[in-house]
């Protein structure tokens, strides 16, 4: 009928209004992180941070497993929002020349997908705000794939190759094994026993990388497993990076 036609109209209108102030919310946001950052850029010396290596050329990992999700007894927020924080300040400040972000769980995603992007000049400027909004949206869930995370990482740049690794992460690696992949001694062991070796291929798989530093920074209540914590400490320490509790 016209009533009913008129109605679903109006209903398209109010959806298109809805959908443009979304818009408009969100250039807004990208105005003022632009501008933010033309002010601020480049302007905290990794030193300080006790970040090691060239910072030239970087990869910054970020666990997005679902243990992420959980909340820091004495901070506001979770696990997931403090790693945020830390690596949209690290892009807006950082005075690197190209970068790539990778987010891993059951599996890792590079952005972007094919390499690293400029991050000097108006150029950079635009490619640091893409990445930091890239991260906007994303949910912690799934497991722990920290050697695919780390193995994108060295496989990105082609003659740019990534000369510097930054991981955020709360939780030992740990991806259930394909089918077929068990040992009778690993199924024993359970999901220990699989985590465990994924930190001894991590490990070997950085070795096969030197002079590529791999900056560990652990979230939450990462002591609390001596082994994970020393795993960490052995990834960064054996590349030439820096461990650093947060």
């Amino acid at each position: 009928t016209a009533a009913a036609l008129t109605k679903d109209v109006a209903g398209l209108r109010a959806s298109l209004r809805s959908k443009e102030d979304q818009l408009d919310q969100e250039q807004r946001r990208r105005q003022g992180l632009e501008r933010d950052l033309a002010s601020l850029r480049g302007s905290i010396s990794p030193k300080l941070l006790g970040l090691k290596g060239k910072l030239e050329n970087i990869a910054i990992l970020i666990d997005r497993s679902g243990s992420m999700d959980t909340r820091i007894a004495d901070k506001a927020g979770s696990r997931w929002d403090s790693a945020l924080a830390m690596v949209n300040n690290w892009l807006y400040f950082l005075p690197v020349q190209k970068c790539v972000l990778i987010t891993f769980n059951d599996r890792c995603v590079a952005f972007p997908p094919d390499g690293l992007v400029s991050m000097v000049g108006d150029e950079g400027q635009t490619n640091r705000v893409r990445l930091i909004l890239q991260l906007h949206g994303l949910k912690p869930e799934g497991n722990t794939d920290t050697f695919s995370a780390l193995q994108t990482a060295y496989n990105l740049g082609g003659p740019d190759k990534v000369d510097t690794i930054i991981i955020f992460t709360d939780g030992a690696p740990y991806l259930p094994p394909q089918s077929g992949s068990r040992s009778a001694s690993m199924e024993a062991g359970g999901k220990n026993a699989f985590s465990k070796q994924m930190m001894k291929d991590v490990l070997a798989l950085s070795a096969r990388h030197p002079g590529v530093p791999v900056n560990t920074v652990a979230i939450g209540d990462y002591y609390i497993r001596k082994e994970f914590t020393e795993f960490l400490m052995d990834l960064s320490g054996e590349t030439g990076g820096v461990f650093l509790g947060k």
